[in-house]
């Protein structure tokens, strides 16, 4: 759940570092407001990028004049593979995916993984488990 994440902390989805800090608090500089959109903004629908002349793939040419017949063509093609393999978003359970369990979902006393992943580990790795995470917690990049 995504509000759950950012209860956690501001894109709590997102690991924490110096570099996520920096993007954050520089948001809203017109200097730099563009590495925010990049990282933590809304992506469009479709994405297509020439990946030879534009190797970060900043320059969306999705919706740019010449390349409908491209994006007409690789839709097809998603939406053939996603029929073939049973996707859930094709078969009307899209929603699936927003409320699959985050890391912290069950909190620290399972480290944050899911009682079925938790149950399947010995005590030793339990208890190695908590304690990484207990040090992640102190030691951490975020504020």
């Amino acid at each position: 759940d995504p509000q759950y994440a950012w209860d956690l902390m501001p894109f709590g989805d997102v690991d924490g570092g110096p570099t996520k800090d920096l993007i954050l608090q520089q948001q809203n500089d017109p200097q730099n407001k563009q590495y925010f959109q990049w990282s933590f903004g809304k992506r469009p629908a479709e994405e297509l990028y020439d990946v030879n002349a534009d190797p970060y793939q900043l320059n969306n040419l999705a919706f740019k004049p010449g390349f409908q017949d491209v994006r007409d063509e690789l839709s097809k093609k998603l939406i053939q593979y996603l029929t073939e393999t049973k996707d859930p978003r094709i078969l009307g359970n899209p929603k699936i995916f927003e409320k699959a369990t985050y890391f912290w979902s069950h909190g620290l006393e399972t480290a944050g993984l899911p009682l079925y992943l938790w149950d399947e580990l010995t005590e030793d790795q339990q208890r190695r488990k908590v304690d990484s995470v207990k040090w992640v917690l102190k030691n951490g990049f975020e504020k």
